[in-house]
């Protein structure tokens, strides 16, 4: 497939995804409000830290008990129980961590995306790899005459045959 026409197709498919513009404005609109809708992971974080908390007060009472009664084998049982507790959720609060700093990188692309979009509402002129990058997820070439674009952060998906 010659490269110029294949621009050419996906140009045809950029264009026209500006033109039917409303559809589109409510597909993104709908995107970016589940992608950028935090699922309350700050506050889920904020429970997991006083969950943690209030186990490190447990086992400083248990030491504490310990210290004062060394013969006793249970209370170094629930510190043992209680270690594990406190391991197991400080992976949870590193793991939530993790997925509010992935969900903020997600936003700024989202956002970027949308601003790009809204800069572009007259459509483009000219084939551009860089939107192409920033715009479309994948190209697929279904037949010698058909290629299918799939968009970045949307379910949209079109067919578009090549001139």
């Amino acid at each position: 497939m010659a490269e110029d026409k294949l621009h050419t197709a996906i140009l045809t498919v950029l264009n026209r995804v500006v033109e039917a513009s409303d559809g589109l404005q409510d597909e993104l609109a709908e995107t970016l409000r589940m992608v950028c809708t935090p699922e309350g992971v700050g506050n889920n974080l904020l429970e997991l830290e006083h969950e943690l908390e209030a186990l490190t007060a447990q086992q400083n009472a248990l030491l504490d008990q310990a210290l004062a009664n060394m013969e006793d084998l249970t209370i170094a049982e629930q510190l043992k129980t209680l270690l594990e507790e406190k391991q197991n959720l400080q992976t949870r609060i590193d793991a939530a961590k993790k997925e509010a700093a992935n969900r903020i990188n997600e936003d700024s692309r989202m956002a970027e995306y949308a601003t790009y979009l809204e800069e572009h509402l007259n459509g483009f002129p000219h084939y551009d790899d860089e939107v192409v990058r920033k715009m479309i997820e994948r190209v697929t070439v279904v037949d010698a005459e058909t290629i299918r674009v799939k968009f970045r952060y949307s379910d949209l998906e079109i067919e578009q045959s090549v001139c």
